[in-house]
């Protein structure tokens, strides 16, 4: 009976455990996680969606920026990744590019530079509004402020 008792939990706990982490998973959401940048380009060449979100609602660009990964983030922006992204707390990837530390002189380095360059070409605030403002903003439904300039 104690064998039978456990077995349900465990089968749960292995099946939460990330043993087929990525299974089922949306190709550019996948190609992002894993910083594969050949991967991704070639998921975007075949059309997939430089707005993806993963499995929480967060957007690629997001991700991508969260976790210094530029050229991905360029790759993102280039195939048409909406720049004016903001999580359900008002994480933003113009926040994340401005909090970034990265090596000085870092290929990373250089294609962030890159990113704000284009944000601001897109004529975002820069520096860009803090996560406590993004929500206020939305609040009021004044974010994003350009709806046009994203397809809103």
């Amino acid at each position: 009976m104690y064998v039978r008792t456990l077995a349900a939990p465990l089968l749960l706990l292995a099946a939460c455990s990330g043993a087929d982490a990525g299974v089922g998973m949306n190709p550019v959401v996948r190609a992002v996680t894993e910083r594969d940048l050949d991967g991704l380009v070639k998921q975007l060449a075949a059309g997939g969606d430089p707005n993806s979100r993963d499995d929480r609602g967060k957007a690629v660009l997001l991700i991508a920026t969260g976790s210094d990964q530029f050229r991905i983030a360029n790759a993102l922006v280039g195939a048409g990744a909406d720049v004016w992204f903001a999580d359900s707390l008002g994480n933003t990837p113009a926040v994340m590019a401005e909090i970034a530390r990265l090596k000085p002189g870092s290929e990373e380095a250089a294609a962030r530079d890159a990113f704000i360059a284009h944000l601001q070409a897109a004529h975002y605030p820069w520096p860009p509004p803090r996560p406590v403002e993004i929500r206020a903003l939305r609040d009021r439904g004044a974010w994003p402020p350009h709806p046009a300039a994203h397809g809103g």
